[in-house]
């Protein structure tokens, strides 16, 4: 029998659509190597995206509760979808989550999306490579919001990736060498003559390379690195390294609302861990846990906690906690065991910088502290997440304005309040 060499047009689009669908994710992803070379990056090498042996699973089956536990899961290996050998420690794996926290929020949200429809999802993917991320999504036939699939195109993404020189020369791997592989290499070790523990190195690497954002270095490792420090305390009740940006201990736990507490390290950690990133309208007496851990053991310790029947709860006994605490002024309101804001004012004003009444707001500076007539706050400054640059609390003597420490709506320049700020 007789073939006819010519096969209907509808036939042809269907064998055509049929050979496309089932073209690997790299090869539908469109390569942009001049974005790549202008920007240091050795993206796509020769042989693609996806190597045999660093292959990931399809990311779908996710073992978790939230999805900060999944996450953490895949990037440990604990949930089968990467190989045992390519998942990454405990302390990478909170480097890389440290990032992703800022990226995507508290939520670890995969469908987050920059305001301006810039970067999407975990890690904020930003133009070509987020047009690289919808093209796979649109080819393996899922939403580009699922989180098993971004993690397991980030895997793959990460395994093309190279170490750009700069990254390199700042002592983070090789020029040219694969970049998660150099991630599993970030032990503790010394760079530019400063030591550095595991999760600051991965923390920081991550970045570097592969998120590559605005952020400078001390806020990366005061910001993101703190985000890294909470991820790792919480999944595996463990303290935190000496030598980290910020020191955490406490009870083990699963999550962060199991109460570790910060004893110490930088201020803006602090006011993420003991104030609500959002204003709650009193009555609201609802303690963050890691505050609550904090209060009772400044009560053990004889310091001023304020708040009445709410110990905490209180103005002065947040902002006294949160100098002591943080470290940035441990000297404040009399070694933490003075009074209310009648005795810390006059502490201010006998031993910080005045900087008086009507200030302009962009003057102020993360850890200036305000008073007026009976109340005290704290400026936090620019937090991402934080829904304020003030933070927080109030007692109550009527029982109508508890706030436990939140986001504040103080007016910062109004003429009843005078500002104080620690001296050089």
């Amino acid at each position: 029998m007789k073939i006819s060499s010519k096969i209907p047009r509808r036939l042809l689009l269907v064998l055509f659509i049929a050979i496309f669908s089932f073209q690997p994710i790299e090869a539908l992803a469109a390569r942009d190597q001049a974005y790549d070379s202008s920007n240091d990056v050795l993206f796509y090498g020769e042989g693609g995206c996806k190597a045999a042996s660093n292959s990931a699973g399809s990311g779908e089956k996710l073992l978790g509760d939230d999805n900060r536990s999944k996450i953490w899961n895949f990037l440990r290996g604990l949930d089968g979808n990467l190989p045992k050998d390519r998942a990454l420690s405990e302390e990478q794996a909170a480097g890389l989550m440290g990032n992703i926290r800022q990226e995507a929020g508290e939520k670890f949200d995969p469908s987050a999306t920059e305001s301006g429809g810039g970067g999407y999802g975990i890690v904020q993917w930003t133009g070509p490579r987020r047009t690289n991320l919808e093209k796979a999504a649109l080819a393996k036939g899922v939403a580009v919001s699922d989180l098993g699939f971004q993690l397991s195109y980030l895997y793959q993404e990460s395994n093309a990736r190279k170490v750009s020189s700069k990254v390199a020369g700042q002592g983070f791997g090789t020029k040219g060498a694969n970049e998660w592989t150099t991630m599993m290499e970030q032990v503790a070790k010394t760079i530019d003559g400063k030591p550095r523990t595991a999760i600051e190195n991965a923390t920081v690497f991550w970045h570097n390379n592969f998120e590559v954002s605005a952020d400078t270095a001390d806020f990366v490792l005061q910001q993101r690195g703190a985000f890294s420090l909470e991820v790792y305390t919480a999944l595996t009740g463990k303290a935190a390294p000496d030598g980290s940006a910020v020191r955490i201990t406490g009870t083990s736990g699963k999550c962060s609302s199991d109460g570790a507490a910060f004893t110490g390290g930088d201020l803006t950690a602090t006011i993420l861990a003991y104030a609500w990133p959002q204003y709650h309208p009193p009555v609201y007496t609802n303690k963050k846990p890691e505050y609550e851990t904090a209060i009772k053991k400044a009560q053990s310790e004889g310091r001023y906690v304020g708040g009445l029947e709410y110990p905490g709860v209180d103005c002065g006994g947040f902002v006294t906690t949160l100098m002591f605490d943080s470290g940035f002024e441990p000297k404040y309101n009399y070694s933490a065991k003075g009074g209310n804001t009648t005795s810390q004012e006059k502490w201010a004003s006998e031993n910080w910088q005045a900087l008086g009444s009507n200030v302009n707001a962009a003057t102020l500076q993360p850890g200036d502290v305000a008073f007026s007539p009976g109340h005290t706050f704290v400026w936090a400054g620019t937090i991402p997440g934080f829904d304020s640059k003030v933070a927080s609390a109030s007692v109550s003597f009527s029982g109508s304005s508890w706030r436990a420490p939140m986001a504040g709506h103080e007016n910062p320049t109004s003429s009843s309040v005078t500002w104080f700020r620690k001296k050089a």
